[in-house]
This record gives C-alpha cells, structure tokens and sequence, in this order.
C-alpha cells in the first residue's frame, strides 16, 4: 500500500506540473520574464500566501505542523522581494471561501506550498542568469534559507508520514492538496489575464 507521501506525489503530478507550465513561472525559468510579469508573479504569491496564512493559523495553530507555516508563506520574503522592485504591502488577507476549515484540508494546501518552498531553490540559477537586476535582487522568495528547505521539508514529511490517519483524512489531504494546486494555477493565469486582456 502507497504511503501518504507516495499518494500526494502520483496524485498531484499532472496538475504540478501545470504550475509549471504558467507564463509566469515557465517565464522565470527559461529567462524570458521582464520587470513587469516578476512584479505579477511576486505580488500574486504574496496575495494567495497572505491567504494561506492566516487560513494555516485558524486550523493549524494547535497542531505539530504550526511550526511550518511561516517556511510555507515566506511572508517577510515576499514582503522583501516587493519593497525591492518598488511595491507596498497593502494587503488584507481574505478567506479561503473554497478550502474547508479542517487540520487535514490545511494540511494539504501546506504540503504544497512548502514543497514549493523546497523546490524553489532550484530557480536560483534561473535567476542568477536573468538580465535584469531587479529580478535578480527580489529573489529571496525564491533563494533565501536555501539549504534549511530541505531539512524543514524533511521534518514536514516525517511528520506528515508518522501522524496517525483514516483514509478518509487520506483522502482529505490528497483531494485538498490537488485543489491547492490547480487554485494556484489558476490565480498565476488570471494575473496575467487581468493584466494583458
């Protein structure tokens, strides 16, 4: 039988790699993205990952995996990244209207997120070769704490693994970290949307 983990992997494949087929991010790693599209990108992840926070805080903050949700948002990273290329943060997170409030909901969305968390390192050679030095001095989304990622990714999985659950929770988490995925897609396709027409 597949473990938690393995389920997340196989059942999220397809709609991960989605994400990574959005004109914003496929723009950052091939290094065809300009000022403007990175500002997009930044100030899109800051919004969901306002949400996503203070969604975390009402229905994590009495579990083990508390400890994760600041690694997960990158909150004061995205603030960083936005102040650098000339933003303010004027954001008043909103609910998540469409994730219900349950521990294991949240712990979908989270296994998301923080494995984005994780995985962003691996654009910091992306970045490094971006012509503009905008894009590559608002990195820290992306780039900062780079090596402790992986050992706050371990420590999730290890936790996420050993918690005790019904395949009904199982099932909860698989399902909520699918949507999790797709809603990010979607609001990466609507920035540019909105923005272009």
């Amino acid at each position: 039988m597949d473990s938690l983990i393995e389920k997340l992997r196989i059942s999220s494949r397809d709609v991960h790699q989605q994400i990574e087929q959005t004109i914003l991010l496929k723009g950052l790693v091939t290094g065809n993205i300009d000022v403007t599209q990175y500002r997009m990108l930044i100030q899109t992840m800051y919004t969901m990952c306002s949400d996503f926070y203070q969604y975390f805080q009402h229905n994590l903050h009495q579990t083990p995996f508390a400890q994760f949700i600041p690694h997960a948002c990158r909150l004061n990273e995205l603030r960083e990244d936005l102040l650098l290329l000339g933003q303010t943060d004027i954001y008043t997170p909103k609910p998540l209207v469409n994730f219900k409030h349950q521990p294991e909901t949240a712990l979908g969305a989270m296994y998301v997120l923080l494995g984005a968390a994780n995985g962003a390192q691996y654009l910091t050679h992306a970045i490094d070769k971006n012509h503009h030095e905008e894009i590559r001095e608002a990195r820290h989304f992306f780039t900062k704490h780079g090596d402790a990622r992986l050992v706050i990714w371990a420590d999730f999985v290890e936790k996420l693994s050993n918690n005790v659950l019904s395949d009904e929770q199982q099932s909860n988490i698989v399902a909520s970290a699918i949507k999790t995925f797709c809603f990010i897609t979607n609001k990466l396709k609507d920035a540019i949307e909105v923005h272009y027409g």
